[in-house]
């Protein structure tokens, strides 16, 4: 097995360095391979420098560090919901840990395109230009014969070039023949066998007649390509036949292409604007995915099913966004923040990494690089320097930026130029996304901020959670917001809160030893739960209220199932389970009901899948609720 392996592994290094030389004497040939090849790589290296962000070894996470594992930035923060372990002990290999449905009616019809090689230049730190890469490309698609794009030589006798190449190439061909000719002669097999240059240095470079030119010219390959042979034609094809009906000059005559070349933008293939062109029916549902090659934020397309057939949805990839490290959190936003349009509507999301930013992209462009604004993040090797000398480096990040990971994010739907950042360095800020800075740095937490929530009908309040054990809701409008937060102790590690939308009074805190309680803001802090939920032996990492169903709560646990709960109160005051599924995306992460189709519920997690529960076909305690339990 060992030697078989050895064999295998010798037979693909022989076929990977094989010679790029060719033994038929035709210099135009040579020359259409050299540019071929030289046209790969650059295309290649284009793909590359268009990712060289996300690939970056400062700030690309392959795995998250566990909760207790020293990280080169001291991320020793990580939540342990978001450390997946097999039951193996093998960590999982991608992951989903944040999600949340698009509005309907939000993104473009039809996405526009970024300029990829714009990007990638802008991205890169190399030397070269932006013309300097257009006219390589355009020399590579010309096919000038004197271009070389900084490759050998194509002078008359300089190393390396055509003229050697077609040189040692006949040599070769004249060994074989020779050795061929000599039947068993050892000697000339083994000459056969020799390196073409060597050859070509014992014999001075010489070229002599031998029986390969007698074969050649037996054969007529010069004239090979303009031989018509009638009686040959008939014989394959049949009497009578029309060989040039049987093909098309180019793709645009093949009714069969729909017009331009294959895999073109205007030609139907892959990147053709019809594969991302949006439905009025379709729903869009975002996600931040981790995995063991990239970070990235995926768009995907939910084509919901009919009323008779609830089962029939159709989940699709539609779009990524590669990320620069790894995601913990995003929220989604309407606001544009470079306000490019009078309402300055538009289709974006904001998300949190382990670096200390918050990147915004505009979710209706492909191939986008580059975020359209960054928030906060680290300082430039420059600037760092200057501070430096100054002695006023600090912990090296940005004016008003977080010093740490961005753990949670949440947009403010009444100010709509306002989102509000939860970190691992203890503090909560709120930033306004059109100037681009920090308006209030909120410090009423003693550890990690793991979720921040605005509510839904009073926009100036907002609920916080951190690793200390405490929920606590503020009201951003009061001098010192800190001081006058209200405060309620959980039992441990908070993990999750969610604002009920339908009673905006009520929210639900969960903790991480399973534990979730409901609790009324107006009794103040400090005051009892309602009402909880009975404990699970995982925690519940995430929840959200059904917006159409007064008291219909979500939670998604690390063992694997989405529970559904009626916490409405009832005539005994107590939470009711309705239902509960596997939704066969592993430890569960994230769920996030659809506000325009409120019988969706997508959840996603530690498979590094989403999945889209569609509620209509449960049990009719669920679709009571769903029918009667309105938010009047």
């Amino acid at each position: 097995g060992a030697a078989g392996a050895g064999d295998a592994r010798g037979a693909r290094e022989t076929c990977d360095t094989r010679p790029d030389t060719h033994p038929h004497p035709n210099r135009t040939h040579a020359r259409a391979r050299a540019r071929a090849r030289a046209a790969a790589r650059a295309r290649e290296d284009l793909r590359a420098r268009a990712r060289v962000r996300a690939r970056s070894p400062t700030h690309t996470h392959p795995h998250p560090p566990t909760h207790t594992q020293t990280h080169t930035h001291t991320h020793t923060h990580t939540p342990r919901h978001l450390c997946p372990r097999r039951a193996s002990g093998e960590r999982a290999r991608a992951m989903i840990s944040a999600l949340c449905w698009v509005p309907r009616g939000a993104p473009a019809a039809v996405p526009e395109r970024d300029d990829v090689e714009r990007a990638a230049e802008g991205a890169a730190d190399g030397s070269d230009s932006d013309a300097d890469v257009a006219g390589d490309m355009e020399a590579l698609e010309a096919g000038d014969d004197d271009d070389d794009l900084g490759s050998a030589s194509d002078d008359e006798g300089a190393p390396g070039s055509d003229e050697d190449m077609e040189t040692a190439a006949v040599a070769a061909a004249e060994a074989a023949a020779e050795a061929m000719a000599a039947g068993g002669n050892r000697r000339a097999r083994r000459a056969a066998k020799q390196p073409a240059g060597r050859e070509q240095s014992e014999r001075g470079g010489k070229k002599k007649a031998s029986k390969s030119d007698a074969l050649l010219e037996g054969l007529n390959m010069d004239e090979y390509s303009d031989e018509e042979d009638p009686e040959l034609t008939e014989k394959l094809f049949g009497e009578g036949t029309d060989i040039g009906g049987m093909y098309y000059a180019s793709n645009a005559e093949d009714p069969f292409l729909q017009g331009g070349e294959e895999g073109g933008e205007e030609g139907g293939g892959e990147d053709s604007d019809e594969e991302y062109t949006l439905r009025d029916s379709d729903l869009l549902i975002l996600a931040t995915r981790q995995d063991e090659e990239m970070s990235s934020l995926v768009a995907y397309v939910y084509e919901e099913a009919d009323v008779g057939d609830p089962e029939g949805g159709n989940l699709l990839v539609h779009h990524d966004v590669v990320l620069p490290s790894y995601p913990l959190c995003l929220a989604w936003m309407d606001c544009d923040p470079l306000q490019r349009a009078d309402a300055s509507y538009g289709n974006f999301v904001a998300t949190g990494t382990f670096d200390p930013e918050i990147e915004i992209f505009n979710l209706d462009v492909l191939d986008q690089v580059e975020p359209e604004r960054t928030l906060g993040g680290r300082l430039t090797k420059k600037a760092r320097a200057k501070k430096k000398a100054a002695g006023t480096l600090g912990k090296g990040v940005k004016k008003g930026s977080h010093a740490d990971a961005v753990m949670s994010l949440s947009w403010n739907a009444h100010f709509r130029n306002v989102l509000a950042s939860g970190s691992a360095d203890e503090t909560v800020k709120l930033w306004d996304v059109v100037e681009g800075k920090c308006q209030t740095t909120l410090k009423h937490h003693s550890d990690k901020v793991q979720s921040v929530v605005w509510n839904p009908a009073e926009g100036a309040v907002l609920a916080t959670g951190g690793f200390e054990g405490a929920a606590c809701v503020l009201d951003v409008r009061v001098d010192d917001p800190a001081r006058a937060a209200l405060r309620w102790s959980l039992s441990s590690d908070v993990e999750a809160i969610a604002w009920d939308a339908a009673d905006p009074t009520k929210f639900a805190a969960s903790a991480d030893d399973g534990s979730v309680g409901v609790y009324d803001a107006r009794a103040g802090g400090g005051s009892p739960p309602l009402l909880t939920l009975p404990r699970t032996k995982k925690p519940q990492c995430c929840m959200a209220f059904n917006p159409g169903a007064r008291g219909l709560l979500a939670t998604g646990s690390t063992d694997t199932l989405v529970r559904l709960w009626d916490v409405s109160g009832g005539a005994d005051g107590a939470a009711q389970p309705l239902a509960e599924k596997d939704v066969r995306c592993g430890g569960v992460f994230g769920v996030a009901f659809c506000v325009d189709s409120p019988h969706l519920l997508a959840a996603a997690g530690s498979k590094g899948e989403a999945t889209v529960w569609d509620l209509r076909v449960e049990a009719d305690a669920v679709t009571s609720r769903l029918a009667g339990g309105s938010a009047q």
